[in-house]
């Protein structure tokens, strides 16, 4: 199908539209999705925070895409700059109202704590019919703040691209690819920008994955914030430890990987985790009682070691394999939303 712009055979049908049948060399579009608004040279989108995830999702969208007009705004200039620069955005606006002004989607890719502010500042600026959506990864407070700060004729879907977090240290736009992104709309959120939010992960290359944000909220306490939190208890062991000059000295490539877990600051890891303190808390006590099991283990018959570790293997191998049959937990987890995912009713 001719894709030219200057064709005299494109017509506009309904959002989309209809090409003549003259062959093109043009390379094929590395992804498709349902909507085509998104190839609309008047759909605006704006991304707010341009660091890692920000700038990647810039950078996915104009690989899908060249036609989209992206603007983007940072608190850091020199952010903003880079992500100018690499070709994530169109151009950069460093007041924040102004930059969502007009815009058919705002992507808040920002951290937890400068969420809820963000809201309540770009509120007002909205257009009716925009779509606001997120990428922090605990969802029932942020999706309670927009139901607080935005405008009624503004949508929310709160997204999380949990499969794609600490994939990748520099922005790029494969970071998303074959990726699930969770999507939790907000109570207002007609079909129309549900179906928006599910074509934007589409769009950089991810599987969107509808959750209740109670639910994923549960899960994301053990796939994001529990291993920050353990990361942060061995290295709290072990800078308390009078050996940790030594340690330091002779450094290690596990500990160093274990350390990769926290992401960004221990700040932020322990600001998200208290966000979702319920969630985390279960996920703690029986990761707590996994630790005192395998103390257990370490004193036990080599018989009983072996049996024990080739379970733990076949977990693992399950993992690798995206394996979605998992055993059944000792826990009660049906506070925390997690039930179905071990195929519990």
């Amino acid at each position: 199908m001719c894709v030219r712009r200057s064709c005299p055979g494109r017509k506009r049908i309904g959002p989309g539209w209809r090409h003549c049948k003259q062959p093109t060399r043009r390379r094929k579009r590395a992804w498709r999705w349902t909507n085509l608004e998104f190839l609309m040279a008047d759909f605006r989108i704006a991304i707010i925070g341009l660091g890692v995830t920000g700038t990647s999702l810039g950078l996915a969208l104009k690989k899908a895409s060249a036609e989209l007009r992206i603007t983007g705004h940072d608190r850091q200039p020199a952010a903003a700059a880079a992500a100018h620069k690499a070709g994530a955005v169109d151009r950069t606006q460093w007041n924040l109202p102004a930059a969502c002004d007009g815009a058919d989607l705002v992507i808040l890719a920002l951290p937890m704590e400068g969420v809820r502010e963000t809201l309540a500042v770009i509120g007002p600026a909205l257009k009716a019919g925009c779509l606001v959506t997120d990428t922090a990864p605990v969802k029932a407070p942020v999706l309670a703040w927009a139901e607080e700060s935005l405008p009624r004729e503004v949508s929310f879907v709160g997204g999380d691209p949990v499969g794609a977090r600490g994939r990748r240290l520099s922005p790029s736009a494969e970071m998303f690819r074959d990726t699930v992104y969770c999507l939790c709309p907000g109570a207002r959120a007609p079909a129309g920008a549900i179906d928006r939010a599910a074509d934007l992960a589409q769009a950089v290359g991810a599987r969107p994955r509808f959750f209740d944000a109670v639910e994923h909220d549960g899960l994301a306490a053990a796939l994001d914030q529990l291993p920050v939190m353990l990361s942060l208890a061995a290295l709290r062991a072990m800078s308390d430890s009078p050996a940790w000059r030594e340690i330091v000295t002779l450094g290690g490539g596990r500990f160093l990987q274990l350390l990769m877990a926290q992401g960004g600051t221990a700040t932020e890891g322990v600001e998200v985790a208290a966000a979702n303190r319920e969630q985390v808390d279960r996920w703690l006590a029986a990761a707590q009682d996994a630790l005192q099991d395998l103390r257990d283990l370490l004193a036990a018959a080599p018989e009983e070691r072996q049996a024990s570790l080739a379970r733990l293997q076949e977990a693992r191998e399950a993992w690798d394999r995206g394996d979605t049959t998992a055993p059944q937990p000792k826990t009660d987890y049906r506070g925390v939303g997690v039930r179905r995912l071990f195929g519990l009713r």
